[in-house]
């Protein structure tokens, strides 16, 4: 079971599994995914790499990951070298395949009395 305190999920307005995702950053608020903890070397919660803009939370890995990562592609900027890698975290992630925080998080939290 995933353990986060309650007071995240007021923060938040989570769609359902697998609903388009929303930017409520839930899931990266409250878990490490893999390619935070083998690229970034870092299982902290909420993600390192995790961004606020324009009043959405994005994963930086997504936006900007050559600056996460500190590196570059010779003859090439960081956003050229970006480019190149955000396809393949978004895959990695799961980007695009809608939200991947489980229910059952939300139902196991209620479930055992937590209030707000």
């Amino acid at each position: 079971m995933i353990s986060f305190p309650f007071h995240i999920l007021q923060d938040h307005d989570k769609p359902l599994y697998g609903e388009p995702c929303n930017n409520c950053g839930l899931c990266c608020r409250v878990q490490a995914c893999k390619v935070s903890e083998i690229f970034l070397k870092s299982s902290q919660a909420p993600c390192i790499a995790l961004e606020y803009h324009d009043g959405k939370l994005l994963c930086g890995m997504l936006i900007r990951p050559a600056h996460y990562l500190g590196i570059t592609f010779p003859d090439a900027t960081a956003e050229t070298a970006s480019q190149y890698l955000i396809p393949q975290f978004r895959l990695l992630i799961g980007a695009g395949d809608g939200c991947s925080m489980p229910d059952e998080v939300l139902a196991v939290k209620l479930k055992v009395g937590e209030t707000a």
